[in-house]
């Protein structure tokens, strides 16, 4: 028996509601289990690099791990608080909107989000729970409520991790018996799995899983018009895909002086909006609508992923996550801004390079897709023979065996 509970959908169109982790819920119902899979998008809750390799974080974040890191049930409001923003700044994190009342409409917040979940629980009993973007308030009530009543928690990795993310770098060792952090990780590589080992304790556990969308099967995403659209679309120029960030404004003005030089016409421009704002494609496309050699705006950002990298040449970007997918069919990146560069360290040489300028960029473009992609070995693929079946079952097999002790977490406060 299988149940969903997606709030919204993560690099799929809005028509494919099963999609986004359809390997784990094939490898859930051929189990036997009951799972729910659950995402929010936790807009404006992480940003670009503030100092260094550091993200800021964000308002209500800060103000439940507050709560969380630092045990401010037992201290007054103004202690908790002056207490976590010298630690924050010590690690060079922003704590803009920290304050008494913030924290207090948060906390709120978070109390009554955790109730609904509670309920939902209570009627309808789980095996296992995967959370995306669980450190978003509302990620973090619905771990919190599946913990408390003895369902263990995964997070399914969606984006960047490593030591430098604010939410998978290292945690003070107060959290340890929190239920608001889930019970394990389904990551990407085993350079994510390395990270998260480091400090997630004994009763935690990470998995490699590879990246789900990339596991699925191409037969059923083949099917999504948005996808067939693009190709027919694209014709036979080389595709270059570029995606955007949440904040926009500085790379499309790039891509519009890049289409402006000589050249730049012997490529198709495929521009995908970030998930999470996909309110914008309608202007975004509007942006575009003179430029007969960029694709349809709507397509290249419903379509599938792991279809559009497949068609792609390569990938440009300042510094999205979807530079790990690329190199995971072995689609080079060209990022433009130094922002997030340490992010991809782990991947092969090769794989990525930074150029700031339009005539660089464009230089590069020439000079990646003169190789073909069909030539390409996936020597930056991250990806390696663990996949989102044999992660479950082995989440299955801990869970069972109860590796998580999730019977400490039932009734906790945090």
């Amino acid at each position: 028996m299988l149940s969903y509970s997606t709030s919204r959908l993560f690099r799929l169109p809005a028509g494919w509601p099963d999609a986004f982790a359809h390997p784990f819920a094939e490898a859930a119902s051929g189990m036997n289990k009951r799972m729910t899979v659950f995402e929010v998008p936790a807009r404006g809750e992480y940003r670009r690099p503030a100092i260094g390799p550091s993200f800021s974080i964000g308002r209500d974040e800060i103000l439940v791990r507050v709560k969380m890191a630092l045990g401010a049930k037992d201290k007054t409001t103004h202690t908790a608080i002056t207490d976590f923003s010298q630690l924050a700044r010590a690690r060079g994190l922003q704590t803009d909107g920290l304050t008494r009342d913030a924290w207090g409409r948060t906390w709120t917040a978070f109390v009554k989000r955790r109730s609904i979940f509670e309920a939902q629980f209570a009627h309808s009993p789980l095996d296992i729970a995967i959370a995306v973007t669980w450190y978003a308030t509302t990620g973090m009530a619905f771990t919190s409520a599946a913990q408390r009543q003895g369902i263990p928690v995964a997070d399914l990795q969606h984006g960047v991790q490593g030591a430098h993310h604010c939410m998978y770098g290292e945690w003070p060792s107060a959290t340890s018996e929190s239920s608001l952090i889930p019970s394990a990780f389904m990551t990407w590589s085993e350079a994510e799995h390395s990270n998260l080992s480091n400090w997630i304790g004994a009763r935690r556990r990470s998995y490699v899983s590879g990246i789900p969308w990339m596991h699925m099967d191409e037969d059923l995403l083949g099917t999504s018009p948005e996808f067939l659209a693009l190709k027919k679309a694209a014709g036979e120029r080389p595709i270059i895909l570029v995606t955007l960030q949440p904040e926009p404004s500085a790379l499309l003005s790039k891509v519009e002086d890049l289409l402006a030089l000589p050249g730049a016409d012997r490529f198709s421009w495929a521009v995908r909006c970030h998930p999470g704002h996909v309110d914008q494609v309608d202007e975004i496309a509007r942006r575009f609508a003179g430029h007969a050699n960029v694709l349809p705006v709507h397509a290249a950002s419903l379509a599938p992923l792991s279809l559009v990298l497949k068609l792609s040449t390569v990938h440009v970007t300042e510094f999205s996550s979807v530079v790990i997918e690329a190199a995971g069919v072995g689609i080079p990146s060209v990022l433009t801004t130094g922002y997030g560069v340490s992010h991809y360290e782990h991947l092969s040489d090769g794989m990525t390079s930074v150029e700031t300028e339009p005539s660089s960029i464009l230089a590069a473009l020439v000079r990646l897709s003169s190789t073909g992609v069909e030539n390409r070995t996936k020597t930056g693929a991250p990806i390696d023979d663990k996949t989102p079946a044999t992660a479950l079952a082995r989440f299955m097999a801990d869970a069972a065996a109860d590796q998580f002790d999730i019977k400490r977490l039932e009734g906790a406060d945090l």
